[in-house]
């Protein structure tokens, strides 16, 4: 799709309306500038997929996945077709969806061999995240302490089990346990055989985010029972321009997060204008979304 497309638009500066013209193949730019940022960053992109900046197309997904932008999602999800392969968009949704979400229904919707990549974004981007749901933060604190050795038992024998698993990294250990977990939630109708079967995918993937953590907050009642919303349907149109690998945006700033070095820098202005501040989970604060970064470190002064 993108190979053949060597002149194309791309947005003149972060988060502008205007675009400028852009002939890759010969190096040319109508903004006039050598070796221009709109070059540079399209010619990584379209010649060599990414092979420098591939994390920012990712990133750029994930934001917008967060943020609940379905047309700059699907715009990031093409481009990531483009470096890492067609099926690489909807496997990182799947990989996704429990660090993102707690909406039990979505992850049946995403594994669905039927589901299309369209479909599957507007669903993301219209589900509830998990950024809003209070009860959620408490219960990934409670879930965290527990893990690191520090926290009080939870309330539910096997969910505490899983946990102390998890923290030891005790692949066999943990396996057994995801079942039994999987069984009891399933006998007590908190999860159906569909919601089973994404756990099942997810955890054969060993490559987890929070299905662990889900299900020990299911079994120790540290989430509300119906924790996915009402599925919708939402219909929302993507002019193909944004998609066929004509245009070309610029990394959103918020796609620059703490593992890269203008994230950091962005961050350390932050506290520079805050002074005394701290870097706390769930915390939107431009320029740099904090939402996602680092737990902020604990006091060593336990009376403060």
């Amino acid at each position: 799709m993108h190979e053949d497309n060597l002149g194309m638009r791309v947005q003149a500066t972060e988060g502008s309306l205007e675009f400028v013209d852009c002939d890759v193949e010969r190096g040319i730019c109508a903004c006039g500038v050598p070796r221009c940022v709109h070059l540079e960053w399209a010619s990584d992109v379209v010649l060599f997929r990414g092979k420098r900046s591939r994390w920012l197309v990712l990133s750029s997904l994930h934001k917008e996945l967060r943020r609940g932008d379905v047309v700059a999602a699907r715009h990031w999800a093409s481009w990531l077709a483009h470096c890492d392969g067609p099926d690489a968009p909807l496997g990182y949704l799947r990989k996704v969806w429990s660090e993102e979400t707690a909406d039990l229904d979505l992850g049946v919707r995403l594994h669905r061999p039927s589901v299309t990549l369209a479909e599957a974004i507007a669903h993301f981007c219209a589900a509830s995240k998990v950024w809003a749901l209070p009860a959620w933060w408490t219960a990934f604190q409670v879930w965290q302490e527990r893990v690191e050795g520090v926290g009080p038992r939870l309330r539910h024998k096997l969910a505490d089990r899983l946990a102390r698993a998890q923290a030891k990294g005790d692949p066999v250990k943990l396996a057994h346990l995801r079942i039994a977990a999987l069984a009891e939630l399933t006998e007590r109708r908190l999860l159906t055989s569909a919601h089973v079967v994404v756990f099942q995918a997810r955890f054969a993937t060993e490559r987890l985010e929070n299905e662990d953590f889900l299900l020990a907050a299911l079994l120790a009642d540290l989430l509300p029972t119906q924790v996915n919303p009402p599925l919708q349907n939402p219909r929302t149109r993507v002019a193909r321009h944004w998609t066929n690998g004509s245009t070309l945006r610029l990394p959103p700033a918020y796609a620059y997060d703490y593992h890269s070095r203008a994230g950091l820098a962005r961050m350390r202005a932050w506290l520079e204008h805050n002074p005394g501040g701290e870097f706390t989970f769930g915390v939107d604060t431009s320029p740099v979304d904090l939402r996602w970064a680092r737990p902020a470190p604990k006091s060593r002064n336990p009376g403060k």
